[in-house]
């Protein structure tokens, strides 16, 4: 079973590089208007579990697809589909994908940058199966809802497109995930739209 729940030098490029694109491109204020946005992020999740004394970890790619609505340029409520993996440590392998609803707060920290969290709940929908010699021998579907808590920065690059970057965190008695991604929403409507 491989471990892989540290961030690899690769992960870390990758985020560092991510971070960088959205700084280096120039912006203009629109702050957190209010609006319909649309987005789309991609990333890592990473998967740690313990059952019945097996431990399993795994890393896959990850993404979303989300509609969100910012009443104001501080409140804000968002929908996804969230597509977390399809991991395999070559005896066990777990397909995971669910839709979330949260909360959104942002903190702008200048005209084109801000900060945001998300709370929320996600429903699960998994699906793990058990393979010796090529062979499926076991299998279990099952869907649950889970709490979400979401911390990450978005930068502005004009009226209507803006880059993020987050982590996100799913915590379980059973199985933690961890995500870590980089997208972009595009804006619909508001007050200050042209």
């Amino acid at each position: 079973m491989r471990s892989t729940m540290t961030l690899t030098k690769a992960s870390i490029a990758k985020l560092g590089l991510a971070a960088a694109i959205t700084v280096a491109i120039p912006g203009t204020s629109f702050a957190a208007d209010p609006g319909f946005f649309i987005g789309f992020s991609a990333g890592q999740t990473f998967i740690d579990t313990t059952e019945n004394g097996v431990n399993f970890e795994d890393e896959d790619t990850s993404y979303q697809l989300q509609a969100s609505y910012n009443f104001d340029s501080n409140w804000g409520i968002q929908a996804a589909y969230q597509r977390l993996g399809d991991f395999d440590d070559g005896e066990y392998q777990v397909d995971i994908d669910g839709f979330e609803a949260n909360v959104m707060y942002s903190h702008d920290l200048s005209d084109c940058f801000s900060l945001h969290a998300r709370a929320g709940v996600i429903q699960l929908d998994s699906e793990s199966r058990r393979v010796v010699g090529g062979q499926q021998v076991a299998r279990v579907d099952d869907d649950n809802t889970r709490g979400v808590l979401t911390f990450g920065g978005n930068f502005k690059a004009d009226e209507t497109l803006s880059f993020n970057v987050e982590a996100k965190y799913i915590p379980d008695s059973d199985i933690d995930l961890y995500l870590v991604q980089a997208g972009l929403q595009g804006r619909f409507g508001g007050a200050n739209q042209r």
